[in-house]
């Protein structure tokens, strides 16, 4: 049985964005971060596996 996964945009300043990846169950997977210069980070929380983030299905 998979579970599925959705994203959730944000914008932390003018041309830095990013998005969440976050489980049906309101856990956050991992972190994108996309620079102004194209480029992109890649997050992945400590305890990913754990801890639902507020307002999660």
């Amino acid at each position: 049985m998979s579970k599925g996964t959705h994203h959730r945009m944000f914008e932390i300043d003018e041309g830095v964005r990013g998005w969440f990846r976050v489980s049906n169950e309101g856990v956050v997977k991992s972190i994108w971060v996309e620079q102004p210069d194209g480029s992109r980070r890649l997050f992945i929380p400590y305890n990913a596996s754990s801890h639902p983030i507020e307002g999660g299905e």
